[in-house]
């Protein structure tokens, strides 16, 4: 327990909204280059807008809020795709890369615990054209004892029931969580402490 612990401290973040990249101008902010002799220039550069986010990748150990979160995103608009419900990572691939291609914003409703599984979407975002700031992860911070009542206590989930096997699953998964890194080529990072009342503007 206390190497789980030591492990899963490594989530805390100080803000609930962090972008990885280079920040952008302040929307609506305008420069005036001036001349050699002081005077303004009639050019004016203007704030490029900020990207629209297409493409979020959940990143949290079972139990953490993901398919609350998930609903949430899917009454806004967003395509769910959850492998607990299309069974495989390839099918969520196939899923995910259709509903890019009709211009949807996604969510990928899984664990993707280290960089080698955060790695197929990021692959794909660009595949379908997508740029940096247009794929974000979503990172969910909950204490593992907190994930393991919460598994305790689904009904009919299809894959991890109330059983000591999933809370086997829980511990294992928080023990290999590896915290997402701005080199792996996410635009923005959302951090979620609570699934069910927290806001995200830039997603709803």
């Amino acid at each position: 327990m206390e190497d789980l612990e030591k492990n899963f401290s490594k989530l805390s973040c100080s803000t609930v909204e962090t972008t990885i990249s280079e920040a952008p101008a302040e929307r609506g902010a305008e420069a005036r280059p001036q001349h050699a002799d002081g005077g303004a220039s009639a050019e004016v550069q203007v704030a490029q807008p900020v990207e629209r986010i297409m493409l979020l990748v959940f990143c949290g150990i079972p139990g953490s809020g993901k398919t609350t979160l998930a609903d949430r995103l899917r009454q806004n608009g967003w395509v769910i795709i959850s492998q607990d419900t299309l069974g495989s990572r390839e099918a969520c691939i196939d899923a995910a890369a259709a509903a890019l291609g009709d211009k949807r914003r996604v969510a990928i409703d899984r664990t993707n615990i280290d960089e080698y599984q955060r790695a197929h979407w990021i692959r794909l975002g660009k595949q379908r054209g997508l740029s940096r700031q247009q794929i974000a992860v979503m990172l969910f911070q909950a204490h593992p004892d907190v994930c393991c009542d919460r598994v305790m206590s689904r009904r009919g989930h299809p894959t991890l029931g109330p059983n000591k096997k999933s809370l086997g699953i829980v511990r294992k998964f928080a023990q290999s969580f590896q915290q997402p890194r701005e080199e792996e080529g996410f635009g923005k990072m959302f951090v979620c402490r609570d699934a069910l009342r927290q806001t995200f503007p830039a997603l709803m």
